[in-house]
């Protein structure tokens, strides 16, 4: 099932951060969010992560209407990777990975198996499970976070300039990662990103906002190729 947008608002007081947005996420996507800071693009992840409550219109995820659900039932669909990893600095990099399964039920012999797994594939070393946060790389980190995420097992990740911290070297590593576990996992991305670059590598298609508004939503390549606005087409060119 697609996240479904409809007419939604968001607003600090007099100020107008969202108006009346409009569009349908579909499932298996992999969606850059863009734009000038202070757009909305920021706000508008935070909405769907149910931090905030939109002032007007609806979302609708796995037929759930957010005006009916707790932040509890909406983020059972929901992983997110905020910009620096966010993990717990007294705890080891493996308690970090558990500790939000451990928090929704008792552990299983099937999660310990599966985290082994996991953890070949976001090509993170056991010998690092004992280590804590402040002892592994900016790379390691973030390897670590999406691990942590895909072991929720949720058909949503919503990431919030999750490359921004990194390295160009590094960057370019972990870009090539995460696109290979995100496609091969089948999971639904939206991902907050500044980087022209990385919203070419990663992601299917682009949503372009200006001052609260969708300028364009399209596939990445027609985003690039056949701006809609003269605003996409300054910004598409002021990127490259």
């Amino acid at each position: 099932m697609s996240i479904q947008i409809k007419n939604l608002s968001f607003s600090y007081g007099d100020n107008k951060v969202l108006d009346n947005l409009s569009l349908n996420i579909e499932d298996g996507d992999l969606t850059a969010i863009m734009g000038l800071s202070g757009c909305g693009k920021t706000t508008l992840l935070r909405i769907l992560l149910g931090l905030n409550k939109p002032s007007s219109g609806e979302i609708i995820l796995e037929g759930l209407n957010f005006k009916n659900e707790s932040i509890e039932s909406i983020r059972k669909y929901i992983s997110y990777i905020p910009q620096h990893g966010a993990l717990y600095p007294h705890l080891k990099i493996k308690e970090n990975i558990l500790l939000p399964i451990k928090i929704k039920r008792t552990m299983t012999d099937k999660d310990q198996e599966k985290i082994m797994e996991l953890a070949s594939v976001c090509k993170i070393k056991v010998s690092l499970f004992n280590r804590y946060p402040s002892e592994l790389s900016g790379g390691q980190r973030q390897r670590v976070s999406v691990l942590r995420a895909l072991m929720m097992n949720t058909p949503y990740i919503f990431l919030d300039e999750p490359l921004s911290a990194l390295d160009s070297i590094t960057k370019i590593s972990i870009q090539k990662e995460f696109k290979s576990i995100f496609e091969e996992n089948n999971k639904t991305i939206l991902m907050v990103t500044h980087s022209l670059t990385e919203a070419k590598y990663l992601c299917n298609k682009m949503i372009i906002m200006n001052q609260g508004v969708i300028e364009q939503y399209d596939t990445t390549s027609n985003v690039i190729s056949s701006a809609k606005t003269p605003f996409v087409k300054e910004f598409i060119s002021s990127q490259q």
